[in-house]
């Protein structure tokens, strides 16, 4: 799939239409969807449905949605305490999505100078907040800083200040984050539940404990499911953390070229010394839907074959390279001039 969607797109000849036409698609499912909750959130009636075990006569699982009858059309969507999902069916995925769409949205607001964009903004953020996906508004709220560096505090002198000061900033938070329980419970607690990782700490311990076992190889692609998780009696379905997912089943030769595939275009970017960057909105868009990607994927695992997380953010890695490809550094210019030189 991956390498199929690799040559088709190296012979589109308008990369930036194809990026455009497949963000439209998103951003208007994304609204549907959105208005799909916020409805069943503001006018449905919340029902349950349980399932008992036959023997014993007690309940086994208990499932709460919204449920709104309408012109003749059942509309529902799970709850998940009071978090929506819309037709989803996953409030992280909704998240995932609204966080996405909200990115790619400022890219028509600035480009195509579309304001009402900002409209569609407005409603799928108050549905991410009745969602709430932690790691999506951490996504996003990555994502606008990346966008407002790029296209405004880069040009400001004191842009190398600015951009260390955000990341010492960061470093310093989770450095105080991961030290002090107190403040590690009161973050991650913020929607209010007891778990504050929802039992997540709990698997990336273990995760960590295979990582150390076996760090160079790990234990084989994709089965950390079955390998990590469903050996230690851990009823979840992935690590919910992408990264500890890649260091324990490739270990730390594929994480690291997971690293650099991924870190690439940021690095290419930023350490190229020539006053020849373009105000390329495309390219600023792609690299702030990969940085918000990157943190998101911190608290989630969603880098799954066939599914939209995967296939879009290989969609706009390589509209990122194909468009690095367009700034000249200072070897090529060089280089690039010479070869004209020897022609004429």
């Amino acid at each position: 799939m991956a390498n199929s969607l690799y040559f088709i797109l190296w012979r589109s000849k308008n990369i930036k239409q194809v990026f455009e036409s497949v963000a439209s698609l998103l951003i208007y499912f994304v609204l549907i969807a959105a208005i799909y909750g916020l409805i069943l959130w503001q006018f449905g009636s919340v029902e349950w449905i349980y399932t008992y075990h036959l023997e014993y006569l007690k309940i086994t699982d208990a499932i709460k949605f919204n449920y709104l009858h309408i012109w003749g059309v059942d509309l529902t969507q799970r709850l998940y305490g009071d978090r929506i999902s819309s037709f989803t069916g996953n409030p992280n995925i909704i998240g995932f999505l609204i966080m996405i769409s909200s990115l790619v949205s400022i890219y028509f607001v600035v480009e195509k100078k579309k304001y009402h964009y900002l409209v569609y903004i407005a409603i799928s953020l108050y549905a991410l907040l009745l969602a709430e996906s932690r790691a999506s508004i951490l996504g996003l709220a990555t994502g606008l800083f990346i966008y407002s560096y790029l296209y405004f505090i880069q040009k400001h002198q004191y842009s190398r200040i600015i951009l260390a000061s955000f990341l010492i900033l960061i470093a310093l938070s989770l450095g105080l984050f991961m030290l002090n329980e107190s403040v590690y419970h009161t973050v991650l607690s913020i929607t209010g539940r007891g778990s504050a990782l929802s039992n997540r700490d709990i698997a990336w311990a273990v995760f960590i404990e295979q990582i150390q076992e076996t760090p160079w190889l790990g234990i084989g692609y994709k089965i950390s499911t079955e390998g990590i998780l469903q050996s230690n009696n851990i009823d979840i379905k992935h690590s919910h953390n992408l990264y500890l997912t890649v260091l324990s089943e490739i270990g730390l030769v594929g994480f690291t070229i997971f690293l650099f595939i991924f870190l690439f275009p940021f690095v290419s970017y930023l350490s190229n010394k020539t006053k020849s960057r373009p105000a390329n909105n495309l390219l600023f868009t792609c690299l702030t839907v990969l940085g918000a990607f990157l943190i998101h994927q911190g608290f989630e695992d969603m880098f799954r074959p066939l599914e939209f997380p995967l296939l879009f953010i290989l969609l706009v890695l390589f509209i990122a390279y194909r468009l690095l490809l367009t700034i000249p550094s200072h070897k090529q210019m060089m280089t690039g001039l010479n070869r004209t030189r020897l022609k004429y």
